[in-house]
């Protein structure tokens, strides 16, 4: 893929250049272009510079040796559009909303092993770069807890570590997101209760027998994703739901309120209708455990993601799903503009876009709306 695209798609994402079809000149001068002018700048560049030269600057090969786990195509990157329903109706400008960003770095030609070692090599000069070297211990910790010891027992894996990044005018962090989709149910649940053991008090025992006594019954770890920002922030641990469907969902979620329950029924009635029943672990929950000042991990869960894979929908739903969301951000108050002004972005920069993912973000209430897709234009291996 042409890099230059990746640039101009980051520049039109920051309002350097304006939507207007004649005269893309730059506008860098507009009082209006906070991601630009945001202070961490420098830091929001690094990352996202360093993440495509990790994900494209790969050797070619003639031999595949390790699946895609991104997205089913080999395609190794995907960016984000994230709403919160708040801010939009308070009338959130687009250079406000934040750029996001999501690859899977080292290519096909290695095998998983190299591919989580590439990872962390990347990670270990992000945090040097940006000054976040007091994370490294406990970033250590946490892959420890999480991959075998032994390269060889990783040759059967399909994927390693993803990497990605969230910038807004006053917040920068690098994401790691670690696969689990391998050893028993036990062993999964097991290793995501070391982790969060490293950063835990006894207050955090309860919660976590609770969520596990709550979920186990229909679904199963499938990942850990880690926030970083200056130190480790927060952990999300997913789980992917065996048979989905509205009923199993609303059994499987723990300390879910009426609004929840409302608003998921609104998107999941409108998906079936669009798309048919949901896949087997086509739905994965997010359950996020932030971390305090202290070092120790809230011991209640802060937020909780419905993740909707949109990769395997027959191809005649793929035209209804743009219709189908344009409906519910009308419900919601979302500006579908914002949504629209992305996926044209997409196309301008690299010929078209496809979703990947859907994501519900729940607080007390529904939060915020996340659509995933992967742009057009890479070649397989």
């Amino acid at each position: 893929m042409d890099k230059e695209k990746f640039e101009d798609f980051l520049r039109r994402r920051f309002c350097l250049l304006p939507k207007e079809k004649n005269g893309l000149e730059n506008v860098l001068n507009c009082g209006e272009n906070k991601l630009w002018k945001s202070s961490l700048l420098k830091e929001g560049r690094l990352l996202h510079d360093a993440l495509l030269r990790a994900t494209f600057d790969s050797p070619i090969v003639d031999a595949q040796r390790r699946r895609a786990s991104l997205c089913l195509d080999g395609t190794p990157i995907v960016y984000s559009l994230k709403l919160r329903l708040e801010a939009d109706q308070l009338g959130q400008k687009a250079d406000e909303l934040p750029f996001r960003m999501l690859v899977e770095p080292g290519g096909l030609g290695i095998t998983v092993a190299e591919q989580i070692d590439s990872s962390l090599s990347i990670v270990d000069t992000l945090l040097h770069g940006l000054g976040w070297q007091s994370t490294v211990d406990d970033l250590n910790e946490v892959i420890r807890c999480v991959f075998p010891r032994r390269a060889s027992e990783l040759s059967h894996w399909g994927g390693g570590i993803w990497l990605g990044m969230d910038f807004t005018p006053g917040w920068v962090e690098l994401r790691l997101y670690c696969n689990l989709r391998y050893g028993s149910e036990l062993a999964r649940w097991q290793r995501l209760a070391d982790v969060l053991s490293w950063f835990g008090d006894p207050s955090l025992a309860g919660p976590l027998k609770s969520l596990i006594e709550r979920v186990s019954p229909y679904a199963v770890p499938v990942g850990l994703g880690l926030v970083v920002s200056q130190r480790i922030c927060g952990f999300r641990l997913y789980a992917g739901v065996h048979e989905p469907s509205l009923p199993t969902i609303m059994q499987a979620w723990p300390d879910q309120t009426e609004d929840m329950a409302r608003n998921f029924g609104l998107f999941c009635k409108a998906f079936t209708r669009v798309c048919g029943p949901f896949a087997r672990q086509s739905v994965t929950f997010g359950f996020d455990f932030l971390l305090g000042q202290n070092g120790f991990l809230h011991p209640q869960i802060s937020r909780t993601k419905i993740d909707v894979s949109c990769q395997v929908i027959s191809g005649g739903a793929v035209p209804l799903l743009l219709p189908m969301l344009r409906d519910l951000f009308d419900t919601w108050q979302l500006d579908s503009r914002k949504l629209d002004a992305f996926l044209e972005d997409l196309w301008i920069c690299f010929g078209g876009s496809s979703f990947e993912h859907v994501s519900l973000g729940f607080g007390e209430k529904l939060d915020h709306v996340t659509i995933y897709a992967k742009p057009h234009g890479y070649d397989q291996i």
